[in-house]
This record gives structure tokens, C-alpha cells and sequence, in this order.
């Protein structure tokens, strides 16, 4: 008989267990119809009764085994349609809602196809809103006409409450004018505005003035981020380019030159060519562009 060796501790020593392999159904089945069948094929004075007995119990286990992991399988894969039913609906649901949507917004969208934004308006010099209302729409309409479009302005409102405060740094600074939405009566003409807004240069009376297209907080968005990345990509080409002075311009990357002349867009810049809407000249209309360069 071996002896167990004894730790100091006076237990037996603990042996690690290996983790039990993982049973094959299959093999199992396999193993024990074979066995069951070579018994079958012995003398009857040879078969035990008890273990043929004992493996047609275990077959009878392993083959219902086998039906319950079958089962499970079909259930598995009945979820797994059910899931994928489930997701196909939802993305048709998704796409009625934003169908939806575009309904509920067209007649926004309308709105901001036939307006207009006029940057660096003149504030009015009255105080009551109407007369203020009244004299920014007939200076609108002046513009419109010095520009030679052919438009009539519907509506016309500042954009952001009216700050009053003399002592207010910002507007002793820049001049602070609120922006002008100015609402024309169909979106063509809203497109002749901004194709002769071109004409605005070298007109001293509407100096520092620029017009742009109305448009929807997606597309402000938009622009915003692209304004940002092309304010990041300006600080890159000044460590690169040192002395060479640029801008945005129509919604480009442009070379500003000091003596006054139209800045030119960098030739091969990347954010250029990815702008949505970017200008070239002669100006496109249906491109609603801005009129005045933006430094940096």
C-alpha cells in the first residue's frame, strides 16, 4: 500500500484538479451504440444483462441530451430572427421619421431659400420698432436696387437683442451691428441678391457690408465646423510660410495681400477643395456666396 505524503502542517497535500474537458455528444452517442452492439454480438452466457441494460439507460440519456442541445440550438436561431426582424423594423421606423421630418422642416427650409442675411447693417436710429423696422426695410430695399437685383423685400428683422449700453466694449470696438434677416418673396430672387452682391465693392456707402444665404442650423453647423478646421489649417500654413499673410475669402483659404488686391485661394489646399457651396467667378448664384474676405 503507498503512503500519502504529509505536509508540515500534518494535511495531505492539495493536488491541483485539471479543469474536465468538455463532453462530445457526438462521440458518445457513437461510442456507446458501438459498445452496445458488440455486446449484442456476444454468447448470451457472456452478456450481462445489467450492463446491456445499463448502456441502452445511457444511450436513451445521451440521445435525449442531444434533443434538449438541438432544441436550445433552434431557440437560439429563432432569436436571432426575431432580433434581426426586430432591427429591420426599427430602421424602417427610422426612415419614416426622418420622411417625417423633411415634411415638418420643408416649409423652413422654404423660408431660408427665399431670405437673405446682410452682415454689418447699419443699426436705425430710431427708437420705436416699428420706425426702426420700417426704416431698415426701405434701406434694404435701396441696397437691393443699388446693387441691380430685382427683388422685393417681404420682411426684414435684426437677429439677437439690441445692446444699448454705451459703455459697452465691444461695440466701442467693432461697431457692433446685429445681423439682418431680410425675407424676399421667392428664393430666385433671394439668388439674384446674392449673385449681384458682388457689387457691393467699391460702393462707400455700404462699406464692411457683406450678404450671405439664411440658413438652417444643420447647415450653420456645418459651416461652423469647416470655418474651424480652416482657422486651424491658416495657423498651420503661418508657422509653415512665415510672412505670407492669409484669410477666408468665399469660403476659401486665400492669400491676403496688404495692398488692397482680391485675396487669391491657395493653390492644392485640401479644405478648398472639400467646401460645399465654394465660390468661383463668376459668381454662381445657386452657390450663395459671402462678399467680404474674413482674416484671420
Amino acid at each position: 500500500m503507498s503512503k500519502r505524503k504529509i505536509n508540515s502542517t500534518g494535511s495531505s497535500p492539495i493536488i491541483p484538479r485539471k479543469a474536465p474537458r468538455m463532453p462530445s455528444n457526438e462521440l458518445a452517442i457513437s461510442t456507446a451504440t458501438d459498445l452496445l452492439l458488440e455486446l449484442q454480438n456476444c454468447e448470451n452466457t457472456e452478456l450481462n444483462a445489467k450492463t446491456q441494460m445499463a448502456l441502452n439507460l445511457l444511450l436513451n440519456d445521451l440521445n435525449m441530451l442531444k434533443e434538449l442541445l438541438d432544441s436550445k440550438d433552434e431557440t437560439i436561431a429563432a432569436k436571432n430572427d426575431i432580433i434581426t426582424v426586430q432591427t429591420l423594423r426599427i430602421e424602417e421606423m427610422q426612415q419614416k421619421n426622418d420622411q417625417i421630418q423633411q415634411i415638418i422642416d420643408a416649409p423652413k427650409i422654404a423660408e431660408h431659400r427665399r431670405s437673405i442675411v446682410i452682415q454689418n447693417f447699419q443699426e436705425s436710429k430710431f427708437k420705436s420698432a416699428d420706425e426702426s423696422i420700417q426704416d431698415d426695410t426701405i434701406k434694404v430695399q435701396q441696397l437691393i436696387s443699388d446693387i441691380g437685383a430685382y427683388a422685393k423685400v417681404v420682411a426684414c428683422y435684426r437677429m439677437g437683442s439690441k445692446n444699448e449700453k454705451e459703455d459697452d466694449q465691444r461695440n466701442q470696438k467693432k461697431n457692433f451691428n446685429r445681423l439682418m434677416k431680410v425675407q424676399l418673396q421667392t428664393s430666385s430672387q433671394a439668388r439674384d441678391i446674392l449673385s449681384n452682391a458682388k457689387n457691393l465693392k467699391g460702393k462707400v456707402t455700404y462699406e464692411g457690408i457683406s450678404i450671405r444665404r439664411s440658413m438652417t442650423n444643420e447647415e450653420r453647423s456645418i459651416q461652423s465646423n469647416q470655418f474651424q478646421d480652416m482657422k486651424n489649417r491658416i495657423d498651420e500654413l503661418k508657422k509653415q510660410n512665415a510672412g505670407v499673410n492669409y484669410c477666408i475669402f468665399r469660403n476659401k483659404i486665400c492669400t491676403k495681400y496688404l495692398d488692397g488686391r482680391t485675396p487669391t485661394a491657395v493653390v492644392n489646399e485640401k479644405l478648398n477643395a472639400n467646401v460645399s457651396g465654394a465660390n468661383s467667378t463668376p459668381l454662381n448664384p445657386r452657390q450663395f456666396p459671402t462678399t467680404s474676405p474674413m482674416s484671420m
